[in-house]
């Protein structure tokens, strides 16, 4: 509509220095007149064109951040199960770790536990696939509260990343252990005869208190779950 008012009035621009039954000043003021017209309609179109651009991002960025706050839900939980697991870890190894010093010996029950957190191996994969779509799509930017853009780019570039990094390399000491245990168990007919001997070595004995130390992954772990739940209460403020 505003294209067809501009045309329309450029058209009377040229008819109206085309009359010769006009003087200059005449057509100098109906000049002026219709260039006001003409900049009132491509201003008017372009603050239309404007609004409806910013009004279509702002329904992208909802829909994007309602999903993420899902996406986080999920992996809050996740996270807490994690950290519950890892104190369980501890407490069970811390145990383990204190036979070779006093000799005791090692029941079942005891020894099913101790494997349990000798063979548990702890990933958290946060739900990254609607950060890293929206991402890659350029459309981070059309958040306007830039305190949780700020968060979110906390989160999933820094945060997640330190969690994966000490994840993986406590997981490689564990792996250490596993694969230490695997090597120098023996078995008769199918019975294993030399657990305690093979758990309280100096070899296995040194890495299973390497892997008693996770208050730090722990840490990493609140300081993920803390950011997680500003984000969350940002999304829950706005919509």
């Amino acid at each position: 509509m505003a294209e067809q008012e501009v045309i329309k009035h450029t058209k009377k621009v040229y008819k109206i220095w085309a009359r010769k039954d006009f003087s200059f000043a005449h057509k100098l003021k109906e000049f002026v007149v219709e260039i006001v017209i003409i900049v009132f309609a491509v201003s008017l179109s372009i603050w239309f064109h404007d609004y409806s651009e910013h009004k279509h991002q702002q329904k992208e960025v909802k829909v994007f951040l309602t999903t993420l706050k899902k996406d986080l839900l999920s992996d809050v939980k996740e996270m807490q199960g994690d950290i519950r697991s890892y104190q369980i870890h501890k407490k069970n190894l811390t145990a383990l770790a204190g036979i070779k010093q006093t000799g005791t010996t090692i029941s079942t029950d005891s020894l099913d536990m101790y494997f349990s957190s000798i063979y548990s191996l702890i990933y958290f994969f946060p739900g990254k696939g609607s950060y890293e779509g929206f991402k890659s799509s350029g459309k981070l930017g059309n958040i306007e509260n830039k305190e949780l853009l700020s968060l979110i780019n906390e989160l999933y570039e820094e945060a997640y990343e330190i969690l994966r990094f000490n994840t993986e390399e406590y997981n490689k000491t564990r792996k250490l252990l596993m694969t230490y245990v695997d090597e120098h168990v023996t078995k008769r007919a199918g019975v294993t005869n030399n657990w305690l001997e093979v758990l309280t070595s100096d070899k296995a004995h040194n890495l299973v208190e390497r892997l008693i130390y996770v208050d730090e992954i722990i840490s990493i772990y609140q300081n993920c779950i803390t950011i997680s739940n500003k984000i969350i209460g940002e999304v829950e403020k706005k919509y």
